[in-house]
């Protein structure tokens, strides 16, 4: 019961206006935190260091911190928009679903059945593995699109998507699966 009540306190913290706010304070906090700790310098050389390549007409060396600054705004601004949204959306809850719903209707209906020794958590985590498939979605959004923002951010969402997946199925497969001894 007291691990409920604790879950609401959580939960009414995140629906509040003021969270954002308490959150960054937090992470400021931490930061300063961290800076003045010995661990400090190490993390801001290694936010100083360049990365990048150089030719002769391609120069692209900036420091971490800079890549890490626009990777980040531009990772969230592609997956909150509509198209990339709608691409993640499909990829992490329309391909498990699909399996594991379709897995299920077959099971019952005595088409096929379960392997052995798996239950609908590993079709679950198999579905979920399946949002890895990014070669046709990508392939999909160029045929789709002819404006090459819109096949970048498609392409963003997928490739972010389909990582995000394969974690997500890995955690499910590794909680819910058995070690077999070999």
């Amino acid at each position: 019961m007291s691990q409920l009540i604790n879950l609401t306190v959580f939960k009414n913290f995140f629906k509040s206006s003021n969270a954002g706010g308490i959150l960054l304070f937090i992470c400021v906090i931490l930061s300063l935190i961290v800076a003045n700790t010995a661990a400090g310098p190490g993390l801001q050389s290694f936010l100083d260091t360049p990365v990048g390549f150089d030719s002769n007409t391609v120069h692209l060396k900036y420091t971490t911190l800079l890549w890490i600054n626009d990777g980040l705004m531009e990772m969230l601004t592609g997956l909150v928009a509509p198209m990339g949204l709608g691409i993640s959306l499909g990829l992490l809850l329309g391909k498990p679903l699909g399996i594991l719903i379709m897995t299920f209707v077959c099971s019952k209906l005595g088409i096929s059945s379960l392997p052995e020794g798996s239950s609908f958590k590993h079709i679950l985590g198999v579905g979920l593995l399946a949002g890895i498939g990014f070669t046709m979605s990508i392939f999909i959004s160029i045929l789709s699109f002819s404006d090459a923002l819109h096949i970048k951010e498609a392409k963003l969402s997928i490739l972010l998507t389909s990582l995000l997946a394969g974690i997500l199925g890995y955690l499910v497969l590794s909680v819910f699966g058995k070690k077999s001894r070999v």
